[in-house]
């Protein structure tokens, strides 16, 4: 018998579980080159909506107007209840995507009650890594 490797959403990590809602990214790029510029990304602009589903057995969805595109189980990396002093009182989370490595199956952010941030993949992910930057915002549906 088989099994893959992926961690359960219990205690802090429960806090993920439900269905995420995409309201807005900050997205700052030009880095490399010099310069800095920034925009906010909304699914008006985008013409997209985005969502992220977790739930209790370690699986995490990721919807674009919602129709499933891709299905993850998540491992965690790290957490901790510290977000950096950003989002007080939220906890940190590093997932490794499928338990692979490399930054297209790695995600991590800060999660709390209401409130997710990704800092780095879904839905939008930086190849020039250190050139451009997303921050992503999603509420609790």
């Amino acid at each position: 018998m088989l099994s893959c490797k992926k961690d359960k959403l219990e205690g802090e990590r429960a806090m993920l579980i439900g269905t995420w809602n995409w309201t807005h990214t900050d997205h700052l790029y030009g880095i490399c080159d010099g310069d800095s510029f920034s925009e906010t990304l909304t699914p008006l602009s985008e013409d997209k909506t985005f969502s992220l589903e977790f739930y209790e057995k370690g699986v995490v969805k990721f919807l674009e107007n919602d129709e499933q595109i891709e299905s993850f189980r998540t491992v965690f990396a790290n957490n901790t209840d510290d977000c950096g002093g950003t989002y007080l009182d939220d906890i940190s989370f590093d997932i490794s995507l499928n338990n692979k490595k490399g930054d297209l199956h790695y995600m991590y952010g800060c999660v709390g009650p209401n409130l997710l941030v990704v800092v780095q993949g879904f839905p939008f992910n930086s190849f020039e890594k250190g050139c451009e930057f997303y921050t992503s915002y999603f509420v609790k549906e």
